[in-house]
């Protein structure tokens, strides 16, 4: 399922994070997929550094 997914388009939403607005540091990784027919990703942020 998460394959399909290019976690690299991906960046932290956290204002306080270093690497906030950063897409492609690896620091998120896929969860899971919600609403109806899984259409919406929702994703982890592996490391929140401030």
């Amino acid at each position: 399922m998460d394959s399909e997914l290019d976690l690299s388009e991906f960046c932290c939403l956290n204002k306080d994070c270093q690497d906030y607005g950063n897409k492609g540091k690896g620091n998120i990784r896929f969860k899971e997929r919600y609403r109806s027919k899984n259409r919406v990703p929702l994703t982890h942020v592996l490391q929140f550094t401030s």
